[in-house]
């Protein structure tokens, strides 16, 4: 699904609140997880271009998750990639935020696996293209473990404009 709207106008609601209901009402399904030993496998993915736009969208998802029982993490570049490792590995996540290179770094290094992803979300997809993020959204989305899109996996992105180049990722 691709999305447009002006900026301030409610996007990250959009896809926060169906995605949250639906893994509230169906239940998550179950991963295997042994702290410290495997990999996080979140069910939801949220991209952003910024790691201030990473943490923001968390915050929100944290407000309207609040008592779901969902766990959520963010990850980015300018932090410990030692610490966000930990943090990863202490339990399950299950909606996870993250900048495309942090992202990257965390699957190499075998912390996160993005096989039971249902729902991947690029948000402010636009801003995406103008920092040279494309390749590394389009690795995320068709060169590491992400199910299909045929799978059942959604694809979302929601976008204040949509280049013909971001329709095409």
């Amino acid at each position: 699904m691709i999305a447009l709207a002006q900026t301030g106008s409610g996007k990250t609601f959009a896809f926060v609140i169906p995605t949250i209901s639906r893994m509230v009402m169906q239940g998550v399904m179950p991963r295997p997880f042994f702290p410290g030993k495997s990999p996080g496998c979140p069910l939801m993915l949220v991209l952003s271009p910024t790691r201030e736009l990473a943490m923001q969208t968390f915050k929100e998802i944290e407000v309207l998750s609040k008592g779901s029982g969902l766990v959520q993490h963010v990850v980015y570049g300018g932090e410990s990639l030692k610490f966000q490792q930990q943090r990863i590995e202490k339990t399950q996540i299950d909606i996870i935020c993250a900048t495309p290179g942090r992202l990257i770094d965390l699957i190499d290094a075998g912390k996160l696996s993005l096989s039971f992803i249902q729902s991947v979300v690029l948000d402010e997809a636009d801003q995406m293209l103008e920092q040279s993020l494309e390749v590394m959204c389009a690795e995320i989305l068709t060169g590491r473990d992400m199910p299909e899109p045929n799978s059942g996996r959604q694809t979302l992105l929601f976008s204040a404009t949509m280049p013909q180049k971001i329709r095409d990722l």
